[in-house]
């Protein structure tokens, strides 16, 4: 016998913009940089939420969010056992396009492991960076192809990057690398070495690529 509380459905939605942006204040000197903190559930753990199943298609014109646009967004979503999975295609995306063959996200778990699968194409590899990882955005340009899966936390928490685990491949047309940039970057890390001596970074000098 089905729990009254079970609830089943179709999901539709066809949105033209959404825009995202986070709350933020101007930092006080005085005051020591807080913390990132773990991300809170999605939704509460109750016995509505585990029977609850939903079917359905998200269509979004536009997603704006801080650091990139992506536009053209088709997902297809399932919303069971108090999880979210599901895929989605991006056709405008850093230049490029986005399939999404697999998502998993936990809603009622704090800082829940996100498992995803996807692929890219000819995405500008300069725009990634800068979005992403802004101190190496000039360090290479070019169109990659990417086919990667893997699991990590939600962005923005503390755990992000110490579980980020992921293998695919990485395929770079029309790269150009930045050897200046590069070299700045090797001696960074190399000074970063304990007991690493002088003559080590006057070693490290940019050089050429035919």
């Amino acid at each position: 016998m089905k729990s009254p509380l079970a609830i089943h459905g179709q999901l539709t939605a066809n949105l033209p913009k959404y825009i995202f942006r986070s709350e933020k204040t101007a930092p006080n000197p005085k005051e020591k940089p807080s913390e990132p903190k773990p991300a809170e559930p999605f939704l509460p753990d109750s016995l509505l939420i585990r029977q609850l199943r939903l079917d359905g298609k998200i269509t979004l014109g536009q997603l704006e969010l801080e650091k990139f646009v992506a536009r053209g967004i088709t997902s297809q979503i399932t919303l069971a056992d108090s999880r979210l999975a599901g895929s989605a295609q991006i056709k405008n995306i850093f230049d490029g396009n986005v399939q999404v063959d697999r998502i998993s996200l936990p809603l009622t778990q704090p800082d829940p492991e996100i498992q995803f699968a996807l692929k890219t194409q000819d995405i500008r590899l300069e725009q990634v960076t800068k979005a992403f990882v802004p101190e190496y955005e000039k360090l290479a340009t070019g169109l990659a192809t990417i086919g990667v899966s893997g699991h990590t936390r939600m962005p923005g928490t503390p755990a992000f990057l110490d579980n980020l685990q992921a293998m695919g491949t990485l395929n770079v047309n029309q790269c150009v690398l930045n050897t200046v940039h590069l070299s700045e970057i090797l001696k960074d890390l190399i000074q970063k070495i304990p007991g690493a001596k002088s003559d080590m970074l006057s070693s490290v000098a940019p050089c050429r690529v035919k």
